[in-house]
This record gives structure tokens, C-alpha cells and sequence, in this order.
């Protein structure tokens, strides 16, 4: 045996020996569950929105199994054993441009989050097989990561926060005199809130700001807000240079409605006269409020 030949086989076992240890380094190390951990699946049929109208961020409608809807698509909802907050929705890229080409705002190439524009509880019985914690829900702010796994699949990785503090609601917005009690949906304001879902109520998530005392954040889609409420588009845009919205009236708060947030005072209010500011980042719009306690003398 040559010394070349000898050297050929030495180098060729350190070659294998290192391939091995490098294998073994990658599944150890690899993201994500690992192959023998359990997972549990649910599929659904699905319509991708937040309104009524089903235009926005999130999911208008959700249902177990495949129906004979003509625009929702089959998803996939996965999660793991060995974590909980971790839910994978899968689809098709494909049947969601045949069902909503409209989502493309949403889903392409360069897509790498998907924030929905209200919460949306994962607590429906047809989640139960996912084993989630209880009171799992997808809000405006859980973090999410969306990968284009083939040109035709889609995974959106969602991370959920557990012990979430939230209200969901209906919204009209305008305001409403006490002299008529009508709404005038051309000023700025509320005219009525409600937990009765609605076709011209728009879905908005109402969560309590830790940073800041007697403040919450409205979160919505500005897009679902044109649809169901398009004369608040010159109030609320993307467009608008001073990103502001100011109530006309004060707006109580219902205790009923909102207990959730923890609000303080005898009487909480959204004060007349006050400009909010907000912020749009693609289709979603953030508005930070500032309530009353107690409801002011006018």
C-alpha cells in the first residue's frame, strides 16, 4: 500500500468523521420541532380578512373541514407538543390568487410578517385537537413570520402570547349629538361600540398600553375601514400629513364592554377636543388613546 494511497484513506475517514459530527450539529441546533416531536393539525377552510367584507389582515371566516365555499381556501393549522405558543397556518399561494387575488397586497415574494388587523381567539371548539392553552388567541401585535417554503406554499410561523389582555368590538365611527342621538359618520369620534358582530360596525381590538397610564391602543384595518366606512377616510388615511383624529364628542366607555382593560375612574371617556395620533404601517392602523377617568363637565 502506497503512502499516497494511505493518505487518500486517512484524509477520506476524517472527511466522513466530520460530516457525521456536522449532521449531528445541524439537527441538534436545526429551529423548530424536531422530527419525533408529536404534532396535531386541524384543517380548515378559510377566507382570508377581517370584516364583513372579508378585506384586510386576519381571517373573516373559519371553519373545520373543506367546504364548497367558492372563495375559501384550505388551511392547515399545526402546533407541536413541546410548545404550545407556536401555531404554523399553512396554504397554497395558488388557491388563494384564485379565490382572493385581492390578498396579493398581503402575500408575495417579499412578504415576511402577516399582522391581523383584530384578534382573532383561537377558542373555537374546532381548535380543541390543537391542544392549545387555554384562551390562545392571534392579536394585532403577535409576532409572525411568514416563508414562502416552495413558489406554491405558504407557512406563516405565529408566535402567541400567552395571558393576553384584550376586547374585540364593532365599531361605528362618527358621532352622535345628544340632541338627535343620530350619527354623523362625516366628524370624527365614535358613535357606538358593539360585541354583536355587524356588516357596518368595523372589527377593532382594543388593548390596554402598559407604558402609559389611562391609555389604550385601537388597532384596525384601514382598508376594511374604507369599505364599511368610507366617509371616515378623509379623517383617517394614510395619506393625512398631521396623523391625528380628534372626537367630536366625548365618548363613554361602557364598563360592560370594556371591563377587560381595567379602566379607571367613575365615568371613563374618550374626551372631545383631544388629538389622537395614529400610525398606518401597511393595511393596519394603531391609534393610541387617551381616556378620562371621569367624565368632564361641558
Amino acid at each position: 500500500m502506497t503512502k499516497r494511497f494511505k493518505r487518500y484513506i486517512t484524509y477520506s475517514l476524517i472527511g466522513i468523521l466530520l460530516l457525521i459530527a456536522m449532521s449531528s450539529i445541524v439537527i441538534h441546533f436545526w429551529p423548530g420541532p424536531q422530527p419525533q416531536v408529536q404534532s396535531f393539525s386541524v384543517l380548515t377552510s378559510v377566507t382570508f380578512g377581517n370584516s364583513g367584507t372579508c378585506v384586510g389582515e386576519g381571517l373573516c371566516n373559519c371553519v373545520v373541514g373543506q367546504q364548497p365555499k367558492s372563495n375559501a381556501i384550505p388551511v392547515t393549522f399545526i402546533t407541536f407538543q413541546d410548545n404550545q405558543n407556536l401555531v404554523l397556518v399553512t396554504f397554497r399561494f395558488s388557491a388563494l390568487m384564485r379565490s382572493q387575488p385581492l390578498q396579493r397586497r398581503y402575500f408575495n415574494q417579499q412578504t415576511t410578517s402577516y399582522p391581523f388587523s383584530s384578534a382573532f381567539p383561537l377558542t373555537d371548539v374546532m381548535f380543541a385537537p390543537l391542544h392549545l392553552l387555554p384562551g390562545s388567541v392571534i392579536l394585532p401585535t403577535t409576532p409572525s413570520r411568514v416563508v414562502f417554503a416552495t413558489t406554491d406554499s405558504i407557512v406563516d410561523s405565529i408566535t402567541l402570547i400567552p395571558n393576553s389582555v384584550y376586547v374585540n368590538a364593532n365599531v361605528t365611527f362618527g358621532s352622535a349629538p345628544q340632541i338627535t342621538g343620530l350619527c354623523d359618520p362625516t366628524v370624527g369620534g365614535i358613535c357606538s361600540v358593539s360585541q354583536v358582530p355587524n356588516s357596518s360596525g368595523l372589527p377593532i381590538t382594543f388593548i390596554a398600553n402598559s407604558t402609559q397610564q389611562n391609555t389604550f391602543n385601537m388597532y384596525f384595518s384601514i382598508s376594511a375601514l374604507d369599505s364599511t366606512q368610507g366617509s371616515q377616510s378623509q379623517l383617517i388615511s394614510s395619506t393625512t400629513t398631521n396623523q391625528t383624529y380628534t372626537f367630536a364628542a366625548p365618548f363613554p366607555l361602557d364598563p360592560q364592554i370594556f371591563s377587560k382593560l381595567n379602566l379607571q375612574g367613575q365615568s371613563p371617556n374618550i374626551p372631545a377636543g383631544v388629538p389622537f395620533p395614529y400610525t398606518v404601517n401597511g393595511d393596519m392602523v394603531t391609534m393610541t388613546v387617551t381616556y378620562s377617568p371621569n367624565l368632564l363637565p361641558r
